[in-house]
């Protein structure tokens, strides 16, 4: 799999590391940043990506965790987006989502799948204000509550028919 930055949030430093970085966030708000990077299948199986916790790599559970009070919400689309709106946008599992209630408005959650050549854009949102209605009491609206590392796990699907 690969990372192709596709803003100026994202970048890959020297030695490889990819890297995201959102300056001077909004305290009181919330934030969305679309088309933030895309995720590529360079492989030649159907993949299935997860969103981990940087600092939580034990998945001895068969469960690999997001930090269930972040602010940070990521989300995913096949084409780019150029809206603010959930519409368009699935929300990686494990990734907290505040909004409630109308489904034009909430995101779904599902998983990444992408074939051999596929690629996906990956949105980040960041919900900060808690005077917002659409913000859930389990959602800590502090950036302090932001993870400083999260990643990506990715899981080879069998060829059909294959178990």
């Amino acid at each position: 799999m690969g990372f192709d930055p596709t803003s100026d949030y994202a970048y890959i430093r020297s030695g490889g590391k990819f890297t995201l970085e959102f300056d001077s966030l909004n305290q009181d708000a919330n934030t969305a940043f679309r088309n933030v990077f895309q995720i590529v299948n360079k492989g030649s199986n159907e993949l299935k990506f997860q969103l981990i916790d940087g600092r939580s790599t034990d998945s001895s559970s068969g469960f690999i965790g997001f930090p269930d009070d972040s602010p940070m919400t990521l989300s995913w689309s096949d084409e780019a987006d150029e809206g603010t709106s959930w519409s368009n946008l699935n929300a990686f599992p494990n990734s907290p989502i505040p909004l409630q209630g109308d489904p034009g408005t909430s995101p779904t959650s599902s998983a990444l799948e992408l074939g051999s050549g596929d690629s996906a854009y990956v949105h980040v949102d960041f919900w900060l204000d808690s005077d917002d209605v659409r913000v859930t009491d389990e959602i800590t609206t502090s950036l302090s509550a932001v993870p400083d590392e999260i990643g990506f796990y990715a899981s080879a699907l069998p060829p059909q028919g294959d178990l």
